[in-house]
């Protein structure tokens, strides 16, 4: 059976194209199909809510959450600092949507911005495990888009059709990361995290395990997460069509 190795450098990559690989693609686009649906379960849509919700959370989520695990896991082509300021940078454009948005909208924005904060912030900064957990992860990055998405829309609370569907994304993304685990490491040989202890990213198949995996394994991992975001996807386009 062919075995496939772990990455041990740095691909050769431009400043744009290390922007573009390290934006995750399919790790974001899940979430934002939660917000999707989660904006399309209001009774009514607001554009200019669901403008600011999608601005803020990708700013926040790919320039800031990204960049802060590009910092703590190596694997970019530049450095700290630079990646810092592009964090920084991502967390201030969704300040500012939050700051714009409570003062249009009052106050149940800032107890929503504050929970987005943390799954943003400090989720992605520290490795405590009652924080940085898998319960915790289908929360922020499952949960709360869905549920958020709608209490912004509504400015109100979640219903009980919200909520379960909220419970439905939590449970789908921590699965989604358990097939993530499946694929060979790509940044062992650089990772910060990987200290002698199992700090890795993966809930399911943990750092040492994942540095020589066989290819069909890794090939049946990709196809696996290709049909989960297309669910992921499709259930977006459900809500929309059957919502409106």
């Amino acid at each position: 059976m062919e075995l496939r190795k772990p990455r041990k450098n740095i691909p050769d990559r431009t400043v744009l194209q290390d922007l573009v690989a390290l934006s995750h693609p399919t790790m974001f686009l899940p979430i934002l199909a939660f917000l999707v649906a989660g904006t399309f379960m209001a009774p009514e849509v607001d554009l200019l809510r669901f403008i600011l919700l999608v601005v803020g959370v990708s700013f926040g989520v790919i320039l800031g959450a990204y960049r802060i695990n590009a910092i703590n896991d190596g694997g970019s082509v530049l450095s700290d600092k630079a990646n810092m300021a592009i964090a920084s940078l991502g967390l201030l454009v969704m300040v500012v949507a939050l700051y714009f948005a409570t003062v249009k909208w009052g106050w149940l924005v800032i107890i929503m911005g504050a929970l987005g904060l943390f799954a943003i912030v400090v989720y992605n900064s520290t490795r405590v495990r009652i924080i940085h957990n898998s319960v915790v992860y289908g929360l922020c990055w499952g949960t709360f888009p869905v549920v958020l998405s709608y209490c912004f829309q509504t400015l109100s609370w979640p219903t009980p059709a919200v909520l379960t569907l909220g419970v439905l994304a939590g449970i789908f993304a921590r699965a989604y990361t358990w097939n993530h685990g499946l694929k060979t490491c790509s940044v062992y040989a650089l990772c910060r995290r990987e200290k002698g202890e199992h700090t890795c990213h993966s809930n399911s198949i943990i750092c040492d395990n994942r540095l020589v995996m066989p290819g069909r394994i890794n090939a049946h991992a990709n196809l696996r997460l290709r049909m989960d975001l297309w669910m992921a996807i499709l259930l977006a386009i459900f809500i929309i069509l059957h919502w409106r």
